[in-house]
């Protein structure tokens, strides 16, 4: 049963025919594991916890870039672990989230691996240059086909947009969307997979 507080809190969601206030309990009850927190990882994130996903478990103990990570992990932050400092930070915007640090290592480059719950299949997400990646499969595309290259900032936003809401879809509807989106200068395309494997 929601709290005054969290039906203020998730007063949109609940209004979502899709939602609802079941939904949202589902959602609060619901554990992510999120491997590799680039800016992609780390836009996922944040929308998750904003959600009210009850349980997010970040991995990835890499230290934060000079010039740090999305607004909320900013240069002043550099060289702290991603997990831990994400957690600090998502914490005080949804305290209905709790976040449990892994501290595997994370896939290369800016790409993110996203688990809702034991049993299911894993969800990829990642982008280099102006190419992004988001969709359900066994492996992440190689490194021909996203190379370690740094994401323009649009393309991580909607790249990670796009898992949280893949995500969210599985959690809420109990099936993984299928297909696989590729995300080339702002366009989205249905893409068939890796053609290097």
């Amino acid at each position: 049963m929601l709290s005054e507080t969290q039906i203020e809190r998730y007063a949109r969601h609940i209004l979502l025919r899709e939602v609802g206030g079941v939904g949202q309990e589902k959602l609060l009850a619901a554990r992510v594991r999120i491997e590799g927190l680039g800016q992609v990882g780390t836009w996922a994130s944040v929308y998750l916890a904003l959600a009210g996903v009850g349980c997010l478990e970040l991995s990835d103990p890499r230290p934060i870039p000079a010039e740090g990570l999305l607004p909320l992990l900013g240069p002043e932050a550099a060289g702290h672990p991603r997990d831990a400092s994400l957690a600090e930070v998502l914490a005080a915007h949804n305290p209905d989230v709790r976040f449990e640090l892994a501290g595997a290592e994370p896939p290369p480059g800016d790409m993110s691996r996203l688990l809702p719950g034991e049993g299911t299949p894993s969800l990829w997400a990642g982008a280099a240059g102006s190419d992004g990646y988001v969709g359900w499969a066994e492996a992440r595309p190689c490194a021909r086909c996203f190379p370690a290259e740094v994401p323009a900032a649009e393309t991580a936003a909607l790249a990670g947009s796009l898992a949280a809401s893949r995500i969210l879809a599985q959690l809420l509807l109990g099936e993984a969307a299928p297909g696989i989106l590729r995300i080339q200068g702002g366009q989205e395309e249905v893409w068939e997979g890796c053609p290097h494997r």
